[in-house]
């Protein structure tokens, strides 16, 4: 582990041993939470900021409109090239 890393400052370890972790994570950002400004076409056509006021505005559409985003923006190769 390299010493030189700083710890997250919003962790909640606490101890020597924890001090010396490193949080690593993985963001796979937009694909299971719509973040607007990632993907600004995916809210073209609505006054919609957010994943919610998505919803409410495509009502029935959202499904749908979400299920195709969600099945074509990540995809096996992804996580392969990941792990």
């Amino acid at each position: 582990m390299k010493e030189d890393i700083p710890m997250s400052p919003t962790s909640d370890l606490s101890g020597s041993e924890n001090q010396k972790r490193a949080l690593r994570g993985v963001n796979l950002g937009n694909w299971l939470l719509l973040e607007k400004w990632m993907r600004p076409s995916l809210f073209e056509g609505t006054s919609a900021v957010d994943e919610y006021t998505l919803c409410l505005e495509l009502g029935q559409a959202a499904e749908s409109h979400l299920l195709q985003h969600r099945d074509t923006s990540i995809n096996e190769e992804d996580f392969i090239w990941l792990s």
